[in-house]
């Protein structure tokens, strides 16, 4: 007897109801969460933003001078502005209290970095301080790198390094042939902070001159602009084809070239100090430190050394230099500034033979207000570094989600109250210590 395949009265009364529910139930199941997310989204208050672009979003305000075309946008817009660039979601702080929030009230939840291929290579794998995120690892090495290497006591170590490279300085300029031939001041600047540095980290004059055979100079400046370049695995870092777009227009090689090269040289500076028959002086350099903590710290390795090393370099040579350069130019712009200047600078060493010394630094008051002038119109590095929220934080009352970039823009004019070289222009000593406590 065949079975009956017609379904039961109660079967289909089952089925009748099912095909409906399958269709109704994601339905509205979906309408919920769409309302349940706009709900959410309306209750998060995201800084103002601009109309942004297509794809790109707000990349084209990053390319030619961004803290100036940020600037005229936080002028419009508010200290706290949102962009989208690419796929990763940034806001722009360009007042003092919005940086106030960002560096000091909401710093723990602030401080991380976001992740760059090029950085990560350069740092070897971010093992350096700059540029490496946030994590315990991190933690340990910036407590030992500011016990053992920029502490105060460290600091004032290293001031017969800038008193002899400012002598060697002056010699050869007064032993120019002929003596009114134009100094190149870039290259002469840079030159000079190199040699600090390179005398600070390696020890003797011959160590910080053999960068010069090295290439050195050369490859740190093709370090510096590849870092600052547009990477697409930087703004785009969830797409497949930003790694094959860096490829194809050359920066991955470019990086790799560069890391190869920095690596050889950091690799034969430390093999140097470590060899037995060298002759150390009694003052130790910062290789000497560095390999005394790898040899004592088991955590310590020599990558650290070499990514500790390029920090030094990149925080210190190129930043130090360019600020030297913008001080030079506007003292020559201000010839009234100038001979303040020099002025407080003659009264105080008297004797035309005696070199101003570290320690003169700290009275020279009226040079002070001259550098920090140079730094507020010139900062030589005006968005910082980038920084990275790892929670959820709110600045000026404006809701920041977790994983959103930071760019604090110093080049603020419109916190300039007054600028102090026009004030110390027209001014005395009073006016100079109000000044002063204005900064």
């Amino acid at each position: 007897m065949a079975p009956d395949l017609n379904p039961s009265p109660e079967l289909k009364h089952v089925l009748l109801w099912s095909v409906p529910l399958l269709i109704i139930a994601p339905t509205v199941i979906f309408l919920y969460m769409q309302a349940v997310g706009k709900k959410k989204k309306n209750t998060i208050r995201l800084p103002p933003s601009p109309l942004r672009l297509p794809i790109i979003g707000h990349l084209h305000l990053m390319v030619h001078e961004p803290h100036r075309s940020l600037q005229r946008l936080a002028r419009s817009l508010g200290p706290v502005v949102h962009l989208q660039l690419g796929g990763v979601a940034a806001i722009v702080v360009s007042s003092p209290e919005a940086a106030k929030e960002v560096l000091k009230t909401h710093d723990v939840h602030c401080c991380s970095r976001p992740s760059s291929p090029g950085a990560k290579l350069i740092t070897y794998g971010n093992q350096d301080i700059a540029f490496s995120p946030y994590n315990a690892s991190w933690r340990e090495r910036r407590k030992l790198f500011v016990s053992e290497l920029v502490s105060s006591k460290r600091v004032q170590s290293f001031a017969y390094a800038l008193e002899a490279q400012v002598g060697e300085l002056i010699q050869s300029l007064s032993l120019r042939s002929p003596p009114r031939e134009p100094v190149n001041l870039n290259e002469t600047l840079f030159t000079l902070i190199d040699g600090f540095i390179g005398t600070v980290a390696f020890g003797s004059m011959k160590g910080a001159k053999l960068m010069k055979y090295a290439k050195f100079q050369q490859v740190f400046g093709e370090a510096m602009v590849a870092l600052s370049a547009f990477s697409a695995q930087d703004f785009f870092p969830a797409s497949p084809m930003s790694r094959w777009f860096d490829k194809l227009v050359g920066l991955e090689a470019r990086y790799q070239s560069i890391f190869l090269e920095l690596d050889s040289y950091f690799e034969m500076v430390l093999s140097q100090h470590m060899d037995p028959g060298r002759v150390k002086t009694d003052k130790d350099d910062l290789v000497d430190v560095l390999i005394n903590l790898w040899k004592g710290q088991g955590k310590v390795t020599k990558d650290h050394l070499k990514a500790l090393l390029m920090d030094a370099f990149i925080g210190g040579t190129t930043t130090s230099s360019v600020t030297l350069l913008w001080a030079m130019s506007e003292l020559i712009k201000n010839p009234t500034v100038m001979k303040k200047a020099q002025t407080e600078i003659r009264s105080l060493v008297g004797d035309k033979r005696r070199l101003v010394q570290v320690d003169d630094l700290s009275k020279l008051n009226y040079l002070k207000m001259v550098v920090k002038e140079t730094l507020r119109l010139h900062p030589p590095a005006p968005l910082l570094v980038p920084r990275e929220t790892m929670d959820h934080v709110k600045v000026l009352g404006y809701d920041i989600p977790a994983k959103t970039r930071i760019f604090v823009n110093v080049w603020a004019p419109p916190s300039w109250s007054s600028r102090l070289l026009a004030c110390c222009i027209r001014s005395t000593g009073s006016c100079l210590t109000a000044c002063r406590k204005k900064t």
